[in-house]
């Protein structure tokens, strides 16, 4: 009796701990087979699936799939959103049908008590990976710039010989001519191996990514009709841009014009405007510059001659125009330091959309007129 009583007890310890030891992996089993997710208290099963050519890849599929489907869950749920958990790996499944592999992949949450802590974000370490990618990118930039450089180059490089060749043929040049294309061809093909050189190029052109540039200009006309004056203004305005690409740059500009005590006739008018432009500037054919813009404006002006509509007014509102000038740029090497200078000459027409007018008395009807722009400033 009593050694029937022993194997019945030790059967029982068997089938016990084996039940134990099988269950998660038995739960996963058949939670991948028949549902996506299961939940037993604090222990929450998920189940991934995933599909494809290649097993790795369908194994992290579904690895993917079962941590989506708990923290869906999870996120919604009052006793697991915001609370520790710990991860159990469970079995992996994976088996091959129509030349693609699909993977059933569980996991086992265990969901604690206590609240996760809050994380703390390292304000200094963030900024330092955004310089690292801000030179990453500026790199990125000057390899392009290199690239089209060396293209630009060789192509010079074949015109050179090519009017070498004619002006010999032709006799058309002296030999001091002759001499000085050849000089040039020379530096040409120095230029050429420069910038197969990444790591020089990347170094000098890796700077040539912002710009700062000071302008002067005159204004034919008052924004406005029926003013009276024949007067323009002068301009004054400070320019900032950064490269999108080697012919394109995105600008901001800060314009202040004005004019005080002009007279006409024995009368006086005076006007003063402020405007803050953006818009992008395209280098074409390395001497062309062309300059969309839209931007905001005030102004104000006064004037007593008895032709003008306006004693005085005032208004603001949007602006927008486009300039069309030519532009020259030039590299200075001092020891190691590099700089960029620009100069431009540019012809801009510009007209408000609309003029707000302060005084409920008065309106204004806007117009075009036209800007002469001189440029000058340094890339960086």
């Amino acid at each position: 009796m009593n050694l029937h009583i022993n194997k019945v007890a030790i059967i029982l310890s068997l089938y016990v701990g084996f039940s134990f030891f099988i269950t998660p992996c038995y739960a996963a089993k058949w939670l991948c087979t028949e549902a996506a997710a299961l939940a037993e208290g604090d222990t929450f099963y998920s189940c991934g699936i995933g599909v494809s050519e290649f097993e790795q890849e369908s194994r992290d599929i579904a690895r993917r799939s079962a941590i989506n489907e708990f923290e869906e869950i999870c996120k919604r749920s009052k006793n697991c959103n915001g609370y520790e958990y710990i991860i159990t790996p469970l079995r992996t499944d994976c088996y091959r049908a129509n030349q693609k592999f699909k993977c059933y992949r569980g996991l086992q949450y265990t969901i604690g008590k206590s609240r996760k802590k809050e994380s703390v974000i390292d304000l200094e370490d963030l900024n330092n990976k955004i310089s690292e990618k801000e030179v990453e990118l500026k790199r990125l930039r000057a390899t392009v710039y290199a690239k089209q450089k060396l293209n630009y180059i060789e192509k010079k490089i074949k015109e050179s010989k090519l009017k070498a060749s004619q002006a010999r043929h032709n006799n058309d040049v002296t030999s001091e001519e002759l001499e000085l294309k050849e000089i040039e061809l020379i530096q040409l093909k120095s230029d050429v191996i420069k910038y197969r050189n990444s790591d020089e190029v990347v170094k000098e052109h890796e700077r040539k990514g912002e710009g700062f540039f000071i302008n002067f200009g005159l204004i034919n006309d008052m924004p406005f009709k029926n003013s009276g004056s024949n007067s323009g203004a002068y301009n004054l305005s400070i320019s900032t841009i950064d490269y999108i690409s080697e012919y394109s740059s995105h600008f901001y500009n800060f314009s202040i014009s004005g004019i005080s005590g002009h007279k006409q006739e024995g009368y006086e008018s005076s006007f003063i405007e402020g405007s803050f432009d953006t818009g992008i500037r395209f280098d074409l054919f390395d001497f062309i510059v062309v300059t969309p813009f839209i931007g905001y404006g005030v102004w104000e002006f006064s004037s007593d001659l008895p032709s003008s509509a306006y004693k005085q007014i005032s208004a603001h509102g949007l602006r927008y125009g486009i300039g069309l000038g030519y532009f020259n740029s030039t590299t200075k090497k001092n020891k190691k330091e590099i700089s960029y200078r620009r100069y431009s000459f540019e012809i801009i027409a510009d007209r408000y959309n609309n003029l707000s007018i302060q005084q409920d008395d008065l309106t204004a009807e806007p117009q075009w007129r036209g800007k002469f722009i001189f440029s000058v400033g340094s890339e960086f």
